[in-house]
């Protein structure tokens, strides 16, 4: 009785757990737009570099904050 009670009660779990958004998804690249320019970040030998920033960033990715000169956005990498 006890294992009719259980699965009784899990039914509900299991019609609940399926939805349209479960099972492998597709993205067709062929619909995508694109515009712009493309964004160039690049973090090596301890210099985080924007090239595609306006204006460029580059500054030193040492977990403090570094000022960004041109802007009053502070930076942080942690």
């Amino acid at each position: 009785m006890r294992i009719v009670l259980s699965a009784l009660l899990l039914v509900p779990a299991v019609a609940l757990a399926s939805s349209a958004f479960d099972g492998t998804w597709k993205g067709r690249v062929d619909s995508v737009k694109v515009t712009g320019k493309p964004n160039v970040f690049v973090i090596a030998e301890g210099t985080y570099t924007c090239t595609s920033c306006n204006p460029e960033i580059n500054v030193k990715a040492d977990g403090a904050d570094q000022k960004v000169t041109g802007t009053i956005t502070m930076i942080r990498w942690r």
